[in-house]
């Protein structure tokens, strides 16, 4: 495999941010750069959020550093996402 892809929402903009969900990042990110020559690291950030090309740069090295030298760092827009819930039982007849 020459090149690996990740996708998540949630994006580490900020160093201290230790969640487990970061570090679970994290390791997959390090364990595909031991098997693909590069990791795409797709995050959907808020729609509200605008990241300019320095910052996303600055990011991407932070990243490189953190988890693995193979990174490739994309910010997109998060689609705008209309979740309905569902209560089962009501309307039924």
């Amino acid at each position: 495999m020459t090149t690996a892809l990740l996708v998540s929402r949630y994006f580490p903009f900020d160093t201290r941010k230790v969640h487990g969900v970061y570090q679970r990042l994290g390791l997959q990110v390090r364990a595909l750069g031991q098997v693909a020559r590069r990791v795409e690291c797709l995050f959907l950030v808020d729609s509200d959020r605008r990241y300019v090309e320095a910052e996303r740069a600055r990011h991407e090295e932070r990243l490189r550093g953190l988890w693995s030298p193979a990174v490739r760092l994309s910010l997109r827009r998060s689609p705008a996402t209309s979740c309905r819930v569902i209560r089962p039982g009501r309307g039924s007849l």
